[in-house]
């Protein structure tokens, strides 16, 4: 029954692209801001079995955690280049409001930040599975940064909701906050 709506919805939505829509540019921004119209949801379990960072600790693949911490770093410098984020604020404002996460900035010393993730669609409900996972969200963090701050920054994931604690924290290391 659910195929046949979907199929049905799909063929009723679906219809001839533009020439001009179809040259448009991808951004970050379209991708974000896409219309919706016959994608159903499937809530966080379905994401959670197409996620990467997930199945790369089910499976052990190290490459994966790589790729997913690059993946991070790239969007995270394209959230800045393109204006979506400005700030750490602003970062979680957007994370926040496009219900990824819910970031807290911890604390910001003379040569760290501690962000703190609370309800991060990765890990949120998740067991203990013994394992940090948030590689993505890892260089997301260090991608905006160094582009906000226009500095090199160490980030490093010391607390994972997927380990046990009630929230995930990263460590944020650089010599200069001027811009925070």
């Amino acid at each position: 029954m659910v195929n046949r709506y979907v199929k049905y919805t799909h063929r009723k939505n679906s219809t001839k692209m533009k020439k001009d829509e179809k040259d448009k540019e991808v951004s970050l921004k379209n991708v974000i801001t896409s219309d919706r119209k016959y994608l159903l949801s499937y809530g966080v379990s379905g994401f959670r079995v197409l996620d990467p960072a997930v199945m790369s600790i089910l499976h052990g693949d190290e490459h994966q955690r790589a790729n997913m911490f690059l993946n991070g770093f790239k969007t995270g410098k394209l959230l800045v280049r393109e204006g979506l984020v400005t700030s750490l604020e602003s970062l979680q404002r957007f994370l926040f409001e496009n219900q990824i996460m819910i970031l807290d900035i911890y604390k910001i010393l003379d040569k760290e930040i501690e962000l703190r993730v609370y309800e991060s669609l990765r890990v949120s409900g998740l067991p203990n599975i013994g394992k940090p996972i948030c590689h993505y969200e890892t260089g997301l963090f260090k991608g905006v940064l160094q582009e906000i701050l226009d500095k090199k920054v160490k980030v490093r994931e010391t607390k994972c909701k997927a380990q046990g604690y009630p929230y995930c924290q990263f460590k944020v290391v650089t010599k200069y906050y001027d811009k925070l």
